[in-house]
């Protein structure tokens, strides 16, 4: 088993947690996920995507407040909460 699949089932073992993945926010593509995967992944993925395009560009060259830590989204039946992860690790 893969670190990140690790990973996965560490994050699925949460209290309430149903899902997780891991997406990538250039392109807006699942690349890999675990636990009961929704049938909507793909757009949602996407959705996330364009948030976080969207809030980055909004904060501007200066970046008063850092780079984009989290995102939170409420809908009738989910918590969706995504973690921005640095892919230039040190």
């Amino acid at each position: 088993m893969s670190s990140l699949d690790d990973s996965l089932r560490r994050i699925l073992a949460v209290e309430g947690v149903r899902s997780a993945a891991l997406i990538d926010l250039a392109t807006g593509m699942v690349v890999r996920s675990a636990g009961d995967e929704p049938a909507a992944l793909p757009a949602i993925a996407d959705s996330v995507s364009q948030e976080a395009r969207a809030a980055d560009s909004a904060q501007g060259p200066q970046r008063p407040g850092g780079g984009l830590d989290e995102i939170a989204l409420n809908t009738a039946g989910r918590l969706q909460l995504t973690k921005v992860l640095d892919a230039r690790r040190p």
